[in-house]
């Protein structure tokens, strides 16, 4: 009751999975003794895969970190000798190689983001601008407006300065 065996079906996707890049669908059906036929074998392996993707891209490298350290830590638990020396040192540098992967990866992200955000900014602000001088005009129709306009243009810039700070991260004004 308490066995802990792979039911068959897991045992045949673990299998199909493991051998999918260097078989043909034949030679999978084989593989698993006919269990699926070889018309069936690609679109199976084909929905497994896809429902394994469930993480996303920076989920699934955390994750991957997550067992390289794992695997490290258990090494530095054993006797220190050349090959697990080696093999920590190895293990060392592919995880600082991901999590410097990982950080431009998020910081091209951010730029994006700030890029993004940018542009909503600035539609947002020549929105504003339009309705303000809309408004003037209708409550001072004595008011020229391209001296509105010179006016609100010359406010762009400190705009563009704010945004810009923003983007570096500095403190807003």
């Amino acid at each position: 009751m308490g066995e802990t065996t792979a039911r068959p079906a897991n045992a045949i996707d673990h299998k199909l999975l493991a051998n999918a890049a260097s078989m043909s669908p034949e030679e999978l059906s084989a593989l698993v003794g006919g269990a699926i036929r070889p018309d069936r074998v690609a679109a199976h392996v084909k929905k497994l895969l896809k429902a394994r993707n469930w993480l996303d891209e920076a989920e699934l490298d955390s994750l991957v970190t997550y067992k390289l350290q794992r695997i490290l830590s258990e090494m530095e638990g054993r006797y220190m000798d050349v090959e697990n020396a080696t093999i920590q040192l190895k293990l060392l540098k592919e995880v600082g190689a991901r999590l410097d992967r990982r950080k431009i990866a998020t910081e091209v992200d951010l730029g994006v983001l700030y890029g993004n955000q940018a542009r909503l900014m600035a539609q947002a602000l020549t929105m504003a601008m339009e309705r303000a001088l809309s408004e003037l005009q209708k409550k001072v129709p004595t008011l020229a407006q391209q001296d509105v306009r010179a006016a609100l243009t010359e406010a762009l810039p400190h705009a563009v300065l704010l945004i810009s700070e923003h983007n570096r991260g500095d403190e807003l004004e």
